[in-house]
């Protein structure tokens, strides 16, 4: 390189480096920072986290991955505008709440000893004919296995039913209509955060009394997070959706109609939605017409619960029902129940997630809800702030007639110790106090390692079984030899008799 040619060179890159003014940026930096999701304001994540995440952003950008190009904008000056507005700290405060005082909660279990548990689901379900009652069905993502415990002995343990390679979710479904109950699930293919084909949908088979065989329905799909049955084009078979969540360039919401004749096993796979970040898909009648509908959270930067609406003959026509506020709103979790008694199916939902960020105490995580207002139009309602919120059940806990609402708390990269000192619970309760007002109660759970939570009164006798499980991101995380699955009974006030034991 010459002289001349050395000049042009430190000429054209003093212009380029020439600061703009915040007039100028502003509509540019908007423009870049909204074309897969809405633009995110710098104070929804502090300092410390802006670079990382721009990183992240410029990377999804490129050709080689979602080739939304931001040529129009430094880098320098994005991480300027950012980080010059965004807070030192989101000054997230303690949690609060107060002790239950119509309910007795205690740990009468814990089961499955593990040095690494890595449960992903927990579902009381009838799966065999030969045992009283519901059996609580666990999937672990980490060790692979579908497990089962029998609620009337938990000292018997956690027993094996087959092994996959990452589930994390099953459904019980006699698939096959030969009066036998057979499992389908949703298979993530690797516990880690991966665009690559690993996925599958997963017929297990019952063979036999406690046998399975694996008959997969659907391969090379993204991380599959969850897998949801019901007869939407009304020819008498089960059908399937399916949560392919992906991460970031994959992922996908997937309808897989039963087209099995004679014995000859056949699901034709169609896709109704591309968008990485698809975790539930819970059916439900959404306009009130008898038909399944159902609806998905969307998470990874779209965060949105989208309706897609059944035609009865297996065709949907998809409404976005709300939309959160911006993209680190952290969705990770959603419920149907009528919460105000209308008739109507409203959804649950909690915004917890931490593991883009690393930011495990965010001000606006919690649990909310949906209102079904009629004609696909939903009212959001929050109910309250809990940090790292999963999982929520609603379930009327203290028996006066109204639901509240159940959730977990998951905080996998954060410790114990901040843990304590932000007083986050593992396990809380929102009693319905007064239409659509909630009031927080603990659990005596100080752990926020639970990403599965269910409830039920597994006998009738009045008191509830609260199952948790347990997944930890780093192995020994908070002492050797802890459960998989924990296990409390909750007693009403004046309940008579006692949970399984």
């Amino acid at each position: 390189m010459n002289r001349i040619q050395a000049a042009l060179v430190a000429a054209t890159a003093s212009l380029l480096m020439a600061q703009r003014s915040t007039a100028e940026l502003e509509p540019v930096i908007r423009k870049a920072c909204s074309q897969c999701h809405a633009f995110p304001p710098p104070e929804t994540l502090p300092k410390t986290a802006w670079l990382g995440m721009l990183n992240l952003m410029f990377d999804l950008a490129s050709p080689r991955q979602l080739d939304r190009p931001l040529d129009n904008v430094r880098f320098d000056e994005l991480l300027a505008y950012f980080t010059e507005r965004a807070p030192d700290d989101l000054n997230a405060k303690p949690w609060s709440g107060t002790p239950a005082a119509t309910l007795k909660v205690e740990r009468v279990a814990t089961v499955g000893q593990s040095a690494h548990p890595g449960v992903s689901h927990v579902r009381l379900m009838r799966l065999w004919e030969d045992v009283p009652g519901p059996q609580l069905v666990v999937t672990d993502m980490m060790s692979g296995w579908v497990l089962w415990a029998d609620p009337r002995n938990w000292a018997g343990g956690l027993h094996k039913i087959v092994r996959l390679a990452n589930p994390a979710h099953v459904e019980a479904v006699d698939l096959d209509r030969d009066g036998r109950m057979d499992l389908i699930a949703a298979d993530l293919g690797t516990p880690v955060a991966t665009d690559q084909k690993a996925g599958a949908v997963v017929w297990l088979r019952r063979t036999g009394n406690r046998s399975f065989q694996k008959i997969p329905l659907a391969t090379r799909l993204g991380r599959v997070s969850d897998v949801r049955a019901a007869d939407f084009n009304g020819d008498g078979k089960p059908d399937l959706v399916a949560a392919d969540f992906g991460r970031y360039t994959a992922g996908q919401v997937l309808y897989l109609e039963n087209q099995s004749v004679g014995g000859k096993v056949r699901f034709s796979q169609t896709v109704l939605m591309k968008a990485a970040g698809a975790i539930h898909v819970p059916v439900i009648d959404l306009n009130g017409d008898g038909k399944p509908d159902f609806a998905a959270v969307i998470a990874q930067g779209q965060e949105s619960v989208v309706g897609f609406l059944n035609d009865g003959a297996g065709r949907f026509e998809r409404h976005v029902l709300w939309a959160a506020p911006h993209p680190a709103w952290g969705f990770s979790g959603m419920a149907a129940a009528d919460m105000n008694r209308d008739g109507k199916m409203d959804l649950v939902v909690t915004h917890g997630d931490t593991v883009d960020d690393g930011v495990h105490f965010k001000p606006y995580q919690g649990v909310s809800w949906l209102e079904n207002r009629g004609g696909m139009k939903f009212e959001f309602h929050a109910i309250g702030l809990c940090y790292g919120a999963y999982a929520p059940k609603a379930i009327d806990l203290d028996g006066d007639g109204d639901l509240d609402i159940l959730v977990s708390s998951f905080l996998p990269g954060s410790d114990l110790i901040n843990q304590r000192k932000m007083t986050a619970p593992g396990i809380v309760w929102y009693e319905q106090i007064s239409p659509g007002a909630f009031q927080a109660h603990p659990f005596p759970d100080d752990a926020a390692f639970h990403p599965a939570l269910e409830a039920s009164d597994i006998d009738g006798d009045g008191s509830l079984a609260v199952i948790a499980g347990t997944l930890w991101i780093r192995p020994g995380a908070f002492g050797a030899g802890a459960g998989s699955v924990d296990i409390w009974r909750v007693r009403r006030s004046g309940a008579v008799g006692g949970a399984p034991q």
